[in-house]
């Protein structure tokens, strides 16, 4: 199995089993955290993961880009479903668009630094 795949998985393991703590168990810590930014975030990172799985060097870039946003978007339509039966824990429509934003974002960024490296690599080396 590929370390980026198992990665993936455990990463989506790791947010199913943050959405399945009830409301009055969270952290007093989150009550302070804007819930927008944090589902970006958790779901950048998921696609980075995806991404990196699914990029080899010689598959489409974009594609993997798209295959990143899309598997992490739908994870996150998922988690949103979860969310509504949750104790104490609500599924919004703005969480999941944060997420798909956040995945969007995560996934072009890891896309970017991929192609800076390969310029860097094939127009630097002789300076």
């Amino acid at each position: 199995m590929d370390i980026f795949l198992a990665l993936s998985i455990m990463y989506a393991g790791f947010i199913f089993g943050a959405s399945s703590i009830p409301a009055y168990k969270l952290p007093h810590i989150c009550a302070n955290l804007d819930p927008s930014l944090v589902h970006g975030l958790v779901y950048a990172g998921l696609s980075i993961l995806i991404f990196l799985w699914r990029y080899t060097g010689k598959s489409s870039m974009g594609a993997s880009l798209f295959q990143g946003t899309v598997f992490a978007s739908f994870y996150g339509l998922l988690d949103e479903i979860h969310l509504h039966f949750v104790q104490g824990r609500r599924s919004q429509p703005s969480d999941w668009i944060a997420d798909v934003i956040g995945a969007f974002l995560g996934a072009t960024t890891i896309a970017i630094i991929f192609l800076i490296v390969r310029y860097v690599k094939k127009y630097v080396k002789h300076a």
